[in-house]
């Protein structure tokens, strides 16, 4: 019996081989591997503390292989830096064999909520620029918003960099409104003149008369990346004609001022001779 137990016991492994994944990890901006980053597996629902988490660590290629997944066990990929997003993370059927590299596409991603600009692989934070305020038309009632005070300078995206927006409440209830400049003088309702300011979305001719502008924002030029509890949006350059935008909370109380893209040259202007 002694000698049958062992026996039975490597015939019960030989029937039941871990199972093993393979995928590569490719930077979705530049296209490049991402080497030396940890990748964990973790088992959604387990009872068997031998089962919960395999890893491993990707080469000079991107390139890694989870060994020795469970049977009857499905596994979600995270990554070790918090940082980098996986788009379309797959989930992993423990127990079967890899039948080749699965390529996943890999963004970098702030850890948490906010607006960021993201170029060169670099995240930079941006802030909240004033307080909204708002007043009401002449001889309407119609109302208009605008910052507390006027931006002089204001985050550039441009080129290859993207404007992220990170976080489910601030992807759903973050709206993309141009900034309008206006130079005269203009009285509203409650006898309050403002000189040579912004609005947002709207265009004044005069006190009373006025039209509202909307953002033109190619949806292709946006990419949502989601996985669990986590959503971030990227938003090209090129998704917004040039010029300055306000971001604005949904029942926020202060907005995000961002420059798109680069004005024209004034000998590039239309009505240059």
């Amino acid at each position: 019996m002694r000698t049958i137990l062992p026996l039975l016991g490597g015939l019960l492994a030989a029937c039941n081989p871990g199972g093993t994944f393979e995928g590569k990890l490719v930077d979705a901006m530049s296209g490049q591997p991402r080497a030396d980053v940890r990748v964990l597996a973790k088992a959604e629902r387990t009872s068997d503390l031998t089962c919960q988490v395999r890893e491993a660590t990707t080469d000079a290629n991107g390139v890694f292989r989870i060994d020795n997944t469970c049977p009857n066990t499905t596994y979600t990929l995270k990554l070790g830096d918090e940082t980098l997003l996986v788009q379309d993370s797959p989930e992993i059927a423990g127990g079967q064999q890899a039948t080749g590299v699965v390529e996943l596409t890999v963004w970098r991603a702030p850890a948490g909520s906010g607006v960021f600009r993201l170029q060169d692989d670099k995240l930079t934070a941006i802030r909240t620029f004033a307080d909204i305020e708002q007043e009401t038309i002449q001889g309407t009632d119609e109302v208009v918003r605008f910052p507390s005070k006027k931006p002089l300078q204001a985050p550039t995206i441009d080129g290859d960099a993207r404007l992220i927006v990170s976080g489910k409440d601030l992807v759903r209830k973050l709206d993309i409104v141009p900034l309008v400049p206006d130079t005269g003088v203009r009285t509203f309702a409650s006898g309050v003149s403002i000189e040579d300011h912004v609005y947002l979305g709207v265009k004044f001719t005069s006190d009373t008369e006025f039209e509202r502008v909307e953002a033109s924002l190619d949806k292709s030029r946006v990419q949502d990346v989601a996985t669990g509890d986590r959503l971030v949006r990227y938003i090209s350059a090129d998704a917004l004609p040039p010029g300055r935008y306000a971001l604005v909370p949904e029942q926020g109380r202060r907005l995000y001022v961002v420059d798109f893209g680069s004005e024209p040259a004034p000998a590039a202007r239309a009505d240059t001779p």
